[in-house]
């Protein structure tokens, strides 16, 4: 505590968790074992329905990427769809990468 004062840290008492052997922070569960994706958050893009809209591409891809240490290879498969989000971009030219 004398450490967090030093530096001028403030800290809200409700949420503080201490003495626990997980704990989910922005997105991934971090214990003694590291970090891992919050299951939580991968069930939510899971379920998340087709994209139909450049918008709605945008904030798959935004959701994905935040797991990007967690996917191998990510850049590599997601090529197709970051693709469809150029200009004049038709699926069948995305497509035509697979």
């Amino acid at each position: 505590l004398q450490l967090l004062q030093e530096y001028s840290f403030t800290m809200k008492r409700e949420k503080c968790v201490c003495l626990q052997g997980k704990v989910e922070y922005l997105g991934q569960v971090v214990s003694a074992n590291g970090f891992t994706p919050s299951t939580k958050k991968v069930s939510a893009i899971l379920n998340m329905p087709e994209p139909k809209t450049i918008s709605q591409l945008r904030s798959l891809l935004s959701m994905v990427q935040h797991y990007i240490k967690f996917l191998l290879h990510l850049a590599y498969k997601c090529t197709p769809l970051n693709k469809l989000l150029r200009k004049n971009a038709t699926c069948q030219q995305s497509l035509e990468f697979v």
